[in-house]
């Protein structure tokens, strides 16, 4: 990671397309994407194959169970528009959620997250949120080395230049009400090397070996395994079947990552 001047870790990235826009914006930058789906990643990561850009990284691992590796590595975390049990932990200040998220960045780095849960969203199993909402969460975010600096509405305009396409399909910004909570890490690191670390975090993560040269070296080695390949082998999971116009679909109704497309 040395020849790069900062890591950005996008977590749960869903289908890779904010990674792909933030290395592209800051080539010195390495982008690193996070989700359990491989699937969802995989043409992100042929795409930056193709385009042969030499800071994006793909690592398949759940929120609840971050690879130690990457402790301590981000000097900026995001999360654009989770949903499931990632948007339960971020709303519900999950302690094992909120803990993951403090040890994945440096002291004093930042931490971005967009939001957006509104009536229509109950299926999600958690109520409208509002500015209010949001505020409440700097005690228990505090309790993990978090501190919140600001709770905005966000803009259609700043949705847009995420490159989150979960975004854009929510109308976020425009369609419904999204907000930007900011936050920092405290300089001093609060929590114990485990705190909130899942028991079951023997399984290890998986990388994208076409682009992890950056993530060889010293204490970051990760066990490495292609993304695309492993799609490529294995199938697609369950019966995901891919839909050019909207993504990979699941039998659920959604997108093939468990969320619900939002309604018209």
């Amino acid at each position: 990671m040395s020849r790069h001047s900062a890591v950005q870790i996008d977590l749960g990235t869903g289908d890779g397309r904010a990674v792909l826009a933030a290395a592209t914006a800051r080539p010195e930058r390495l982008v690193i994407g996070v989700d359990a789906h491989a699937a969802g990643m995989s043409e992100a990561s042929r795409k930056a194959a193709r385009a042969k850009l030499p800071n994006v990284l793909f690592v398949v691992a759940a929120a609840e169970r971050l690879p130690p590796e990457l402790d301590g590595v981000a000097d900026a975390v995001t999360v654009y528009f989770p949903w499931g049990s990632l948007l339960r932990g971020v709303i519900t200040a999950d302690p094992v959620i909120v803990a993951g998220l403090a040890r994945l960045l440096k002291p004093g780095a930042s931490l971005s997250i967009l939001v957006s849960v509104i009536e229509h969203d109950r299926g999600s199993g958690l109520p409208p949120i509002d500015e209010y909402d949001l505020r409440g969460l700097a005690e228990p975010f505090a309790a993990q080395g978090l501190t919140i600096t600001g709770v905005t509405r966000a803009s259609a305009a700043d949705i847009a230049a995420t490159g989150s396409s979960w975004g854009k399909r929510l109308g976020a910004g425009s369609q419904r009400s999204a907000w930007r909570i900011a936050a920092r890490r405290s300089d001093a690191p609060r929590d114990p090397p485990d705190a909130g670390r899942c028991p079951r975090e023997n399984e290890r993560s998986r990388c994208d070996a076409d682009h992890s040269r950056g993530c060889h070296g010293g204490a970051h080695r990760i066990r490495l395994e292609s993304v695309s390949e492993r799609f490529d082998s294995e199938g697609r999971d369950d019966d995901r079947d891919p839909d050019p116009g909207r993504g990979l679909r699941g039998n659920d109704g959604g997108d093939g990552l468990g969320r619900p497309y939002p309604q018209a």
